[in-house]
């Protein structure tokens, strides 16, 4: 069945929260932001909507904005943005640009959030950003890349485990912490991973931890994880090892995992 229809949350509240609705604002805002910097603000049906100035024609620019000017409201460097690497930049920043590009619209301050939100935590929010930043800073490989990642689909992997008596909130509140860092995208797309969804199931028994892993090779992709010495995966498995009992152990591959059935060989077999 599906979900509610969307609710435009206008304006800098969108980059404030993280909600579905307001991580849909934050992709309809880059993609108006890209249209008008290609000088086709036409294109944007209301953009008073989504909090941005009714006239978007301030927003166009004829050449590219270099992007060591884009980011430097950021306080990283461009080849820190190119790598996504240096530090994180806080959801104030994005509230803050969101508010300079209302009160005084301009190509260097919409650019400079099309680069923020390049760094989001959301897939959908950082592949918008990819397609404006292609007018606002014009084309590069990391964008490229991000365009690609956002519209690939991989195989998949999924398992269970048994969560703790007790400590169901705790996972929530650490699903909702490590999966808005910049440092998991950095990690999962480092791994080869494109998607990771985690659900929980209650039952009479107790509660599981559902997660579901998409990539190149997502059974790759956890053996790396397993073994990985990157500071953030280190700190991931440690927090996980509060979550679960000891035999769930993730400094090794998830054993157990057998695939028996891909619909999507049989949409290539059609």
């Amino acid at each position: 069945m599906p979900g509610p229809d969307p609710a435009p949350v206008a304006g800098a509240a969108a980059y404030a929260r993280q909600d579905r609705d307001a991580r849909l604002s934050q992709a309809a805002i880059v993609l108006s932001l890209g249209a008008a910097a290609a000088g086709l603000p036409e294109r944007v049906d209301r953009p008073d909507a989504i909090g941005l100035p009714a006239d978007l024609t301030p927003l166009g620019r004829p050449e590219p904005i270099p992007l060591d000017e884009a980011v430097a409201p950021l306080g990283i460097s461009a080849d820190e943005q190119r790598a996504r690497s240096g530090p994180v930049i806080p959801a104030e920043t994005r509230v803050a640009l969101m508010d300079q590009v209302v009160a005084d619209p301009n190509p260097t301050t919409a650019a400079a959030l099309v680069e923020a939100c390049l760094r989001s935590s959301d897939r959908l929010v950082r592949t918008s950003a990819a397609v404006s930043a292609l007018d606002t800073t014009g084309p590069r490989d990391d964008v490229v890349a991000q365009l690609v990642d956002g519209a690939t689909r991989g195989r998949g992997m999924a398992f269970v485990a048994p969560l703790l008596p007790g400590k169901t909130e705790a996972g929530k509140a650490f699903v909702a912490d490590a999966y808005h860092r910049e440092d998991m995208t950095r990690s999962r797309r480092h791994l080869g991973e494109s998607l990771e969804v985690v659900t929980v199931i209650s039952t009479p028994q107790g509660d599981l931890a559902a997660v579901y892993v998409e990539g190149v090779d997502p059974f790759d992709s956890n053996a790396r994880f397993a073994a990985s010495d990157d500071p953030f995966d280190v700190w991931f498995r440690g927090e996980l090892a509060t979550l679960f009992p000891p035999e769930v152990d993730f400094g090794k591959p998830v054993p157990g995992v057998t695939e028996i059935f891909d619909s999507a060989q049989l949409r290539a077999q059609a």
